[in-house]
């Protein structure tokens, strides 16, 4: 299954990553600079709308086959956590796309929002297949939900793990999201909490590097064919320390 690797910085700064197994996501989020992201004003009012513009963004696909050669979830599940954990340095915002990997369950962006906190997570659930529509279109386009984004401090700001259909509408109204809550947060020029030696605060990983990662990690597996689907347990979210 080929699959590609982006990122974007818009021009408020926000950083924006995604992994996705379909190249039209990719023309989709770029779409999201057309639409506009507008903010939140001083007195908590959406300013208008304006054009968002990437001041820098890169795409890296891969095309060869998949080399894996996992044979339980619980492989799957930490080669993908230690792929994310050398990309997401300086990333505000992370996309999945359902099915990447294998991985069909969206408690995945459970596991990362736990592990990091500083980052807002997307799960972009399929629309359509061959053209054809993929789910109920009566099915609402997004949920979310809020929690604290530093449980054991005095802050309050909130992180967002989101749950979306995966059209334009439906991701640009997602990053939305996310980013009029970091504005409400006052997040707008960086973390409120900038612990030296946090991810957040790192510089982010340019697009040689980011390769140049993803074929390490590709490398560290070998190619007996395609991953089953893979189903998140409770049991492993134990398993990794984040339950």
């Amino acid at each position: 299954m080929p699959f590609l690797y982006k990122y974007c910085q818009a021009d408020d700064g926000l950083a924006i990553v995604m992994l996705a197994h379909s190249e039209s996501l990719s023309v989709r989020l770029d779409g999201v600079q057309s639409l506009g992201l507008p903010g939140i004003g001083s007195n908590n009012q959406t300013t208008s709308v304006r054009a968002t513009h990437w001041i820098d963004s890169y795409e890296i696909n891969f095309n060869e086959e998949l080399p894996f050669s996992f044979h339980s979830s619980e492989q799957t599940i930490k080669w993908l956590l230690d792929l994310v954990d050398d990309l997401i340095s300086g990333v505000d915002i992370f996309i999945f796309q359902e099915g990447m990997f294998g991985i069909k369950n969206s408690s995945l962006i459970d596991m990362l929002g736990e592990k990091y906190r500083e980052t807002d997570f997307i799960w972009l659930a399929s629309t359509t297949s061959d053209g054809e529509q993929a789910i109920d279109v009566n099915q609402i386009s997004l949920s979310a939900y809020r929690t604290n984004r530093y449980p054991d401090k005095a802050n309050t700001s909130k992180q967002l793990r989101i749950f979306s259909l995966d059209d334009t509408l439906s991701l640009r109204q997602a990053i939305l999201f996310a980013k009029n809550q970091r504005e409400l947060d006052q997040l707008r020029d960086g973390h409120l909490e900038k612990a030296s030696g946090s991810y957040i605060v790192l510089e982010r990983v340019d697009a040689d590097e980011a390769e140049k990662i993803i074929r390490q990690s590709l490398c560290k597996i070998q190619k007996v064919g395609t991953p089953q689907e893979t189903e998140i347990s409770s049991k492993q979210l134990i398993d990794f320390g984040l339950d």
